[in-house]
């Protein structure tokens, strides 16, 4: 299946069948930055139901209205168009008058993932259906020829179901062609992103999948940024190749007492899912795996995760507070 073509509307149409009202109550601001804001709402005509509001008011002084419209609402006609439980809803946007401030209605979740993180005891097991459950979002993304390209875990929120949703598109674009610029942030993004002018979006996407689970069962990041001027990364780059036995050799160790190669990494990951990670932290993006790899993973395969047909032996939505 194909996503239909973006395209920009000129109004907001909410296919929920919910009746949002400016008597709703705002609950708390979430964040706020340079382009604008993010709201929790709580509707008046349906007890307990909450919802997102972000608010952009960053109209740039070479853009026309239309011009900025189509930006802010680029991540609005994204999600409209997907239908997965991994991904998070949007109700309905709106436009105010002088065109500057634009709003889109969303479903709510927990605080980000990597919040979560700190402030609660998440075992392995539990991660690792978490981090499942972020795979098969980008599974679909990719099998509907989109790419997210800001994948990490600010960006992963639960919702009070226990069902992790990827949120903010709004550097999501089609693998039908090549990607351009460098968007994300430095612990995620992959090699390529930052030595090339053109790269696979697609491929980006896998990279920070693994640095993702790599947080989640450590803890702390591999390297700060996957650049020549960070040692670990270029310690872990001299050595860059496939594995495929669980056994890893002793490590080997350069003069500043940093282990070189990829050992360096998947010695820090779960035993049985070495040969999967290695063709994930591949540096060159024509040897790294696709998504679709990794459901041929004997590992991946075992490990339990929520979907629509079946749970896991955790309570997920524990980690929601409104």
């Amino acid at each position: 299946m194909r996503l239909l073509r973006m395209r920009h509307k000129s109004g907001g149409s909410d296919k929920s069948g919910l009746k949002f009202s400016k008597k709703d109550s705002k609950i708390k601001r979430l964040g706020e930055g340079i382009s604008g804001s993010v709201d929790l709402y709580k509707l008046k005509k349906i007890a307990g139901f909450t919802y997102v509001v972000k608010t952009y008011h960053c109209k740039e002084g070479y853009e026309s209205n239309k011009e900025y419209h189509a930006r802010v609402l680029h991540e609005y006609q994204v999600l409209s168009q997907i239908d997965n439980i991994n991904f998070i809803k949007v109700y309905k946007y709106s436009v105010s008058f002088n065109g500057l401030n634009v709003k889109i209605f969303m479903q709510t979740g927990s605080d980000n993932l990597f919040n979560l993180l700190r402030r609660n005891t998440i075992e392995p097991t539990e991660n690792l259906c978490l981090w499942k459950q972020i795979c098969n979002g980008v599974r679909y993304l990719h099998a509907n020829h989109l790419c997210h390209r800001d994948l990490k875990l600010e960006n992963i929120v639960v919702d009070k179901n226990g069902f992790v949703k990827i949120i903010d598109m709004a550097t999501c674009t089609s693998t039908s062609d090549k990607s351009i610029g460098v968007v994300g942030s430095d612990h995620y993004i992959s090699p390529e992103t930052i030595t090339s002018i053109y790269y696979d979006g697609g491929k980006s996407d896998i990279w920070s999948i693994g640095i993702m689970l790599y947080y989640q069962l450590n803890h702390k990041f591999p390297w700060k940024s996957a650049r020549l001027s960070d040692s670990t990364y270029v310690a872990f780059k001299q050595n860059n190749h496939l594995v495929d036995t669980c056994n890893l050799p002793d490590p080997i160790m350069n003069s500043e007492n940093q282990e070189v190669g990829i050992e360096s990494v998947l010695r820090n990951l779960p035993r049985e899912s070495i040969p999967l990670l290695s063709h994930i932290f591949q540096i060159d993006p024509t040897t790294r795996c696709s998504i679709d790899f990794f459901y041929n993973d004997n590992w991946f395969d075992a490990v339990a995760s929520c979907t629509e047909s079946s749970r896991c032996s955790f309570d997920h939505s524990r980690l929601v507070l409104v």
